[in-house]
């Protein structure tokens, strides 16, 4: 298998985590000799460790941007939903 491809794929992989908006998901591959397939690995760990922030600063930000007025527990339901995906 050529790195070239192999490259390529993770990158394609990476790309449509980022359009369905988790830009903090890595991917990276590996060449299996033995069968002559390619795996490519998914790293999520930053995506949960970093998501609940990034959905936090979203809420808050939509809430000052158009003078909501939105009680403390919508506001939590909401970043519930925005983690849960």
């Amino acid at each position: 298998m050529n790195p070239f491809i192999m490259d390529l794929a993770a990158s394609e992989l990476r790309s449509v985590y980022r359009f369905h908006g988790h830009p903090m998901v890595d991917s990276y591959s590996m060449l299996k000799v033995k069968n002559g397939t390619l795996t490519l690995k998914v790293d999520e760990q930053k995506e949960y460790r970093h998501g609940a922030a990034r959905a936090e600063l979203a809420v808050y930000k939509l809430d000052w941007d158009f003078n909501m007025k939105t009680t403390e527990q919508q506001k939590e339901e909401a970043i519930r939903k925005l983690v849960k995906g």
